[in-house]
């Protein structure tokens, strides 16, 4: 089986394999079905040194083939089995400590079970050398380990993990080489080799005390890498083990992440609260991120007097000044938005925390302060910050922290108009929080994914997304909620419910506990759908709260939202144009395709149809590159109505779509259906319809009658 249909099928058997885990079994099974099947029963937390335990039934198959050669080829196929870097040097070396003959393994290759060169020594297949290594006894593993170990004594953390596989029961002195190699670990392939090695130097420690300090360190590395369901279970191992205060916080604090991640964000938030208020008189500075991490969740339920309370515990630590000062910083800026009275102080903090976040190597902070800019509308720190924070946790292999980061970067380019940037980058950060279980990440992805679908008028797109969240989660997550609802009032707007959007977004101003700042957006589309419904003056609060911001905040992205909507407000041109000039120096396109059509629309009405057609053919192209289905309908009716016509689109070229696309266009054109062109090529029909979706405007089509018409390279 090929990779594609490798993945579909390990999902469809095993869904809830979190990411680690799945690479690994592809990898060993490399496309054998019944492998894909059957590997995941097995210990998949086994030493990275060896393959992954195979079951009887794919062993047996090849049993017969090895037990027919000689002792010695078997035992220079175990070395090589076990020495994972197929190193034929080393496995000479280990075969001489061993005393045997170095060309046994030559019996092994003629028997046609691994392939050698003078750069390595490859199996016919991964099961084959899990065959191998577990047909053999663990006594004759237990040897060859130990003879890799002492030939590797250059390498520390080849050794430290050889000498591990060869140690039954406790040695500290092997303990102790595995943590440093956990340590390097962390720098050099990530999180989960530090995490299975931390795990297992915990498991041959004699010291109850320093098996919990490693155990703990185990935990939290399988939580950065995003294993959760792995970091759980070493959670509740390591509740059983002695630990110190600030331990048993530490702890509580991965206990949290992964209720946050699950979606319980109040049980997350109480979990700690409680770690905090244990610590905070003992070790302080550990009580501080912890008060930081119960602030951020009460500020995502829409409980901002929980985190109010909670900067006046942080207040009360014994910390020096600056300390103190650094963690009040964090939450301080979004707090003073929140009140309302001091936006401009509020603005000030917030810009100092987004200096902090440039200047940081830590991802957690670039968050923050990309989380803090998202708040002002400051769209590019955002993008940059988040952009740092994406190659960062990459690199380090963090991959819980690299999906969130994606969403942010995501979100930034959906709030700039880039959509299908956007689109990407969203869709990229599902993948990974549905492997590794993150439900809260996955639910904010979804949402975002619903706001691209109202812009393109997709309603069962739409609805299909917002109910996700809603089947999955409780009430908790006001963000959440803040979004779809948006989604579903841009679907509104689009789709020419302007009374029905009306009230939703006025539901939404009106909520007593609601987070201020990034909701410059949803204010615009208030004013707007006042206007279109003919109720202006529900608009008053929302405008008046536009104009303070963009006072405040003096950026062109703000100052550009309170123009237009004043110019909807008071019918005067000069603002629509101020606005335009504005969006198109900030590369704000959807935006300013928006205000084009509207001010398109008033100049028709003005009896200007001339200028008018000039505005609404910019906001046609502008829709219909980013495929926003609903308002290019509306351009069109606008352009006819000032006496353009029916106008026309310039059709796009083969050449615009992906390898992908270009297979399901050719053989919808022949005239296959969905359901045949996913058997053909290995997709699923809504995959399918999903592609044709994508491609029938970069070719200028709207549906498979035209497409039948062009022809494809």
């Amino acid at each position: 089986m090929d990779t594609a249909t490798s993945s579909r099928l390990l999902t469809e058997s095993w869904p809830g394999l979190d990411r680690e885990m799945r690479t690994r079994v592809l990898q060993e099974a490399a496309g054998n079905p019944l492998a894909l099947l059957e590997l995941p029963r097995m210990d998949l937390d086994a030493l990275p040194i060896g393959p992954l335990p195979l079951p009887h039934r794919l062993s047996s198959g090849f049993q017969q083939q090895i037990g027919e050669l000689s002792g010695a080829a078997r035992t220079g196929l175990l070395v090589a089995a076990a020495e994972t870097a197929g190193d034929p040097l080393l496995t000479r070396l280990v075969l001489e400590r061993l005393g045997v003959d170095c060309d046994a393994v030559a019996e092994a290759e003629c028997a046609g079970l691994i392939d050698i060169s003078a750069q390595a020594i490859r199996f016919r297949h991964p099961l084959v050398r899990a065959a191998v290594y577990y047909g053999a006894t663990f006594q004759e593993r237990q040897a060859v380990h130990a003879a890799l170990a002492a030939a590797c004594a250059d390498d520390a953390d080849r050794c430290a993990w050889h000498s591990a596989a060869a140690t039954v029961g406790t040695d500290e002195n092997v303990a102790d080489q595995l943590e440093s190699a956990a340590v390097r670990a962390v720098n050099r392939t990530g999180y989960a080799a530090a995490s299975a090695a931390m795990e297992r130097s915990a498991a041959l420690t004699p010291d109850q005390e320093t098996r919990g300090r490693r155990m703990l360190m185990a935990t939290e590395w399988a939580a950065a890498a995003g294993r959760y369901q792995r970091a759980g279970e070493l959670a509740r191992q390591t509740k059983r083990l002695p630990l110190d205060l600030g331990g048993r916080a530490r702890l509580l604090w991965v206990e949290a992440s992964i209720e946050f991640e699950a979606g319980n964000l109040r049980k997350s938030r109480d979990a700690l609260f409680a770690a905090a208020d244990d610590v905070a008189i003992v070790e302080p500075e550990r009580a501080g991120p912890l008060y930081i991490e119960a602030c951020h969740a009460s500020w995502i339920m829409g409980d901002p007097a929980t985190a109010l309370d909670t900067r006046r515990k942080l207040e009360t630590l014994h910390l020096p000044p600056d300390q103190r000062m650094a963690l009040l910083a964090a939450i301080n800026g979004p707090l003073r938005l929140h009140a309302d009275a001091d936006l401009t102080g509020g603005i000030t903090e917030i810009g100092a925390t987004i200096a902090v976040g440039h200047h940081s190597a830590d991802p957690a902070l670039m968050l923050v302060a990309a989380g803090q800019a998202m708040l002002i509308g400051d769209l590019e720190d955002v993008r940059t910050l988040s952009q740092r924070a994406l190659d960062f946790t990459q690199n380090q292999g963090m991959i819980a922290r690299f999906s969130i980061a994606a969403i942010y970067l995501g979100s930034a380019e959906l709030m700039l108009g880039r959509l299908w940037e956007a689109e990407d980058m969203v869709t990229q950060a599902l993948r990974i929080s549905r492997d590794i279980g993150q439900g809260n990440t996955m639910a904010s992805g979804e949402g975002y994914l619903a706001l691209i679908a109202a812009i393109r008028g997709d309603e069962a797109r739409c609805q299909e997304l917002i109910g996700y969240p809603r089947r999955t989660r409780g009430q908790d997550n006001f963000i959440d909620h803040v979004h779809n609802e948006w989604a579903l009032s841009v679907l509104d707007l689009g789709l020419g419910r302007y009374e029905t959007a009306l009230d939703r977004l006025d539901t939404l101003h009106r909520t007593p506990n609601r987070i201020r700042g990034h909701w410059l957006h949803l204010l615009r589309d208030l004013v707007e759908a006042a206007v279109r419904a003919h109720q202006p003056d529900r608009a008053g609060p929302a405008m008046a709260e536009i104009e303070r911001w963009s006072l405040a905040l003096g950026s062109p992205f703000a100052e550009a939202i309170a123009l237009r909507s004043r110019a909807l407000l008071n019918s005067n041109g000069d603002d629509y144009v101020r606005a335009l000039k504005l969006q198109a120096a900030e590369g704000l396109w959807y935006d300013h395709a928006r205000t084009a059509l509207l001010y398109g629309e008033w100049l028709r009405r003005e009896r200007n149809p001339g200028e008018a057609r000039t505005h609404l053919r910019q906001a046609l192209e502008t829709f219909d590159r980013l495929d926003a289905r609903p308002w290019v309908a509306r351009a069109h009716i606008e352009l006819q109505a000032a006496g353009a016509g029916t106008p026309h689109v310039e059709p796009k070229t083969a050449a615009a779509l992906t390898a992908q696309e270009l297979q399901v266009v050719r053989l919808a054109a022949s005239g296959a259906t969905n359901r045949e062109i996913a058997a053909k090529l290995f997709l699923s029909p809504r995959t399918v319809g999903h592609h044709l979706y994508r491609a029938f405007p970069k070719l200028g089509v709207t549906n498979r009658t035209e497409l039948a018409r062009l022809s494809f390279p």
